[in-house]
C-alpha cells in the first residue's frame, strides 16, 4: 500500500511543478518545509523566518483518525520535509 501512496504523491508533485509556473496572478512564496501536519498540510519557513501553513488543494488523503493516515503522512514527509519549495 505504501508504494501506492508514494506513487500518488510523486504524481502530485509533478503535476504541481507543471501547474504552478503557469499561475502568475498569485503571490509567490519561497521557503523550506519545516513541518508536516498531515498528508496535505505543511509549514514552510521563508527567508525572513516567518512560518506559513500551506494546505494542498484537491488532495484526498486519510484524516488523522482514519486508517493509513500515519503511513500517508510519513510518505509525504519523506518526500518533502526539509526541501525548498515555491508556492503560488
Amino acid at each position: 500500500m505504501q508504494k501506492h501512496v508514494r506513487g500518488f504523491y510523486g504524481a502530485l508533485l509533478v503535476a504541481l511543478a507543471l501547474w504552478l509556473p503557469a499561475s502568475s496572478t498569485a503571490a509567490a512564496l519561497h521557503g523550506r518545509v519545516v513541518g508536516i501536519a498531515d498528508s496535505y498540510t505543511v509549514t514552510a519557513l521563508d527567508a525572513e523566518k516567518h512560518r506559513h501553513k500551506i494546505r494542498l488543494a484537491g488532495i484526498d488523503a486519510p484524516e488523522k483518525a482514519q486508517a493509513l493516515s500515519q503511513a500517508s503522512k510519513k510518505s509525504f514527509s519523506d518526500m518533502i520535509y526539509g526541501h525548498e519549495i515555491d508556492v503560488n
